[in-house]
C-alpha cells in the first residue's frame, strides 16, 4: 500500500509505503551512493522488522526530487505513536538522505501528521537527524534529546602498523602478555571468512563461544532466545 501527502505536480514529492519491497531497489541505490552504513539499508530493516516489529505497523516515509529518491525514513506506528524501528541490537538510526534540506522536510512531513510521540532512539551524534532536530525543536514544540549511551569506536583509517604506533605501550605489552598466556593452551590461529562457505557451520561455533560464559549464564547471549538467533542468523545470510 502507497500513500501520497503530496499532489504529483509537487515538488518534491513525499509518499508513504507499508511495503518495504515497493522502495527496496531506489532505498538501495541511495545508501550506495551515499555510502552509509549497512544498517541504514532496507534489508537491515526488513530483517529488524520480522524479529522485533510485532504489534506494530512499519511506515516508510520517502522524499523524491525528480523522480529519484532523496530521502527515507522508516518509522514504527501504534495509536499515534511514531517510534525508530530501533533495540538494543540497533548500531544506529538516521533519516538517510542526499542532503540535510530533504531529510528536514521529510521529518516536518511526518510531525506535520500530528503523532502523540515521536520517539527516535540510537540517533547519531552526527548524522542527519542530529543536525536538524534543534531546529525542529524550536518550530513544533519537541522534548529535548538526551544520552542513551555511548558506543566504543575503534577508528581504522590507514594500515596496520599506523594504528598500532597509536596504541600505547601499556596495551601493547598487556596484548603481548595475554596472548602469550593463550598460547600456553595450544596453536593460536587467526582466521578471517566473508561467509561465502561454511556461513552456517561458522555461525553455530560463533554463538556457542558466545554462550560458553557469562551471557550463556545471565542469558543475554544471542543464542539464549529465539528472536536474537533468528535475527542474526538472517542478518549473517543478508551480509
Amino acid at each position: 500500500m502507497t500513500q501520497q501527502l503530496r499532489r504529483p505536480d509537487d515538488s518534491p514529492e513525499i509518499r508513504v509505503y507499508s511495503d518495504i519491497k515497493a522502495i527496496a531497489e531506489s532505498w538501495d541505490q541511495l545508501a550506495l551512493r551515499q555510502k552509509v552504513a549497512p544498517f541504514l539499508a532496507p534489508g537491515w530493516y526488513e530483517i529488524w522488522n520480522r524479529a522485533f516489529g510485532e504489534g506494530d505497523e512499519l511506515k516508510i516515509f520517502t522524499l523524491s526530487r525528480g523522480g529519484e529518491l532523496s530521502a527515507v525514513v522508516p518509522l514504527r506506528t501504534h495509536r499515534g505513536t511514531f517510534r525508530s524501528p530501533t533495540n538494543w541490537h540497533t548500531p544506529g538510526f538516521d533519516v538517510l538522505s542526499e542532503d540535510e534540506a530533504a531529510a528536514r522536510e521529510l521529518l516536518e512531513t511526518v510531525l506535520e501528521l500530528k503523532p502523540s510521540l515521536l520517539d527516535l532512539r540510537s540517533v547519531s551524534g552526527r548524522g542527519r537527524v542530529s543536525a536538524v532536530i534543534p531546529e525542529l525543536t524550536t518550530a513544533y514544540g519537541l522534548g529535548a534529546s538526551r544520552v542513551i549511551w555511548r558506543s566504543p569506536i575503534v577508528h581504522t583509517e590507514g594500515d596496520w602498523d599506523q594504528y598500532e604506533r597509536g596504541l600505547s605501550q601499556n596495551l601493547l605489552k598487556d596484548i603481548g602478555r595475554r596472548k602469550r598466556r593463550l598460547e600456553e593452551s595450544g596453536k593460536v590461529e587467526h582466521e578471517v571468512s566473508n561467509g561465502g562457505a561454511r556461513l552456517e557451520e561458522l555461525l553455530t561455533e560463533g554463538f556457542a563461544v558466545e554462550a560458553s560464559g557469562w551471557k550463556g549464564r545471565k542469558g543475554t547471549a544471542i543464542a539464549s532466545h529465539p528472536r536474537t538467533i533468528g535475527f542474526y542468523s538472517e542478518l549473517a545470510r543478508w551480509a
